[in-house]
């Protein structure tokens, strides 16, 4: 070892936990569950000896009178006994005698001694290859087991009546207490809010403490790993993700039903999430008034940051023209192989009886709706105070001449 252990006070703590311990027996239902293995115990030593079965009577009295002796501080306890407290001197004492900072600067300094340890043992292990080969065999048997043993327990409770096993589940649900979930949820709201309260404190201003402390972590953290074995890593879940989904359609393939079902279940999560918008929004108008919503969704519209996202745009407008000039060809040419690879037949088609359907859906509307979309539209080409643009004149121009010259091909 290379620091030194100190002792912490290990009789005083042996004889504090000794004497809880000792409490803890010597209560009803710790009394009770210790008669019934004594009492298990003997009639399975005494058998049909006539002899033995008096000798584990007067052994059964004895423990029942030894176990239901009271001390003093015991015998001032009356009606229900408050196990709570009389636990409190004793474990005071263990709290009082233990030195927490030794414990902690003991195991500081064994950090080192037990990864070295852990070290020379699988060093040792591996002078054996076979014999951990063995070891790791155990694993999925293991595993089998426990799915073995996770089976048999649920099998039974499957062949339970669907309203008897209902019964049973939600009656145990009934009995959480919803009550102290909800505090325990609120605590550690309260106990996040304090910390990020704490981080602007200590911080500078405008860069919370909290800040600084993720950065040094991550700066640690992503400064020893190999970005490229993390990025091969990912590449590979990903591989095994896509064979996972192909193993699923194959599935699939031999099921009818369960490719109907599958193919529904689109549609299902589709539908769920229309129905969560459409209760919220039902809320929001039952909850609010419309000052509230124009308040409320001025308040979260000003919390965009309109530049950074203006920036954002910028830059990625910037990279594809970088690699535009530097590869001229590389977008026209994805996207001139993507269009000849079209069936045309099968897409002209679907695009005219959705344009057929769009325009015939938005008739009743197109009085409400096109009005404002043509004016515009207008407006937008209508020359300002400094005239019309060269680029909109240009644009315009040309626009003209190929109407003019479809309709004199015509």
């Amino acid at each position: 070892m290379k620091c030194v252990e100190k002792a912490v006070q290990p009789d005083t703590v042996a004889d504090m936990t000794g004497m809880v311990v000792w409490k803890v027996v010597k209560t009803p239902a710790a009394r009770k569950l210790i008669m019934s293995i004594v009492h298990a115990a003997l009639k399975d030593w005494s058998g049909d000896s006539k002899l033995k079965m008096r000798m584990s009577a007067n052994v059964e009295k004895i423990f029942d009178e030894v176990l239901s002796t009271k001390d003093k501080a015991a015998a001032k306890i009356t009606g229900d006994v408050d196990y709570a407290e009389m636990l409190r001197p004793g474990f005071r004492e263990i709290i009082e005698n233990i030195d927490f900072g030794e414990l902690k600067e003991a195991l500081d300094c064994s950090q080192d001694d037990i990864t070295a340890v852990v070290k020379m043992a699988n060093e040792e292990m591996w002078r054996y290859p076979a014999k951990v080969v063995c070891l790791l065999s155990l694993l999925p048997s293991v595993a089998n087991t426990a799915v073995s043993a996770v089976k048999e327990t649920l099998t039974p409770i499957n062949n339970l009546a669907p309203d008897l096993l209902g019964d049973v589940v939600l009656s145990l649900a009934d009995e959480i207490d919803g009550k102290n979930i909800g505090l325990v949820i609120n605590e550690l709201c309260e106990m996040v809010r304090k910390i990020h309260t704490g981080s602007v404190l200590l911080g500078e201003p405008g860069k919370p403490q909290s800040a600084n402390t993720l950065s040094h972590f991550m700066n640690e953290t992503m400064s020893t790993m190999d970005i490229n074995l993390l990025l091969k890593a990912k590449a590979y879940l990903a591989e095994i993700k896509e064979m996972a989904l192909q193993n699923l359609i194959n599935l699939l393939e031999q099921s009818p039903e369960l490719s109907r079902e599958f193919f529904q279940s689109h549609f299902v999560s589709l539908i769920a999430s229309i129905r969560k918008w459409s209760r919220k929004a039902d809320a929001f108008e039952r909850l609010f008034s419309d000052e509230d919503i124009a308040r409320e969704f001025a308040r979260g519209m000003s919390e965009i940051d309109a530049q950074e996202i203006a920036g954002t745009i910028s830059r990625l407008c910037g990279m594809l023209n970088r690699v535009r000039a530097t590869t001229p060809g590389i977008i026209r040419n994805t996207l001139s192989q993507t269009i000849n690879s079209v069936d045309a037949v099968e897409v002209g088609e679907t695009v005219q009886w959705f344009t057929e359907d769009v325009v015939e859906s938005l008739k009743p509307v197109a009085t409400e709706v096109l009005p404002p979309l043509i004016r515009g539209l207008a407006d937008l080409l209508r020359p300002n105070s400094s005239g019309i643009p060269a680029e909109i004149a240009d644009a315009l121009e040309y626009l003209k001449n190929a109407i003019n010259s479809k309709e004199a091909a015509a």
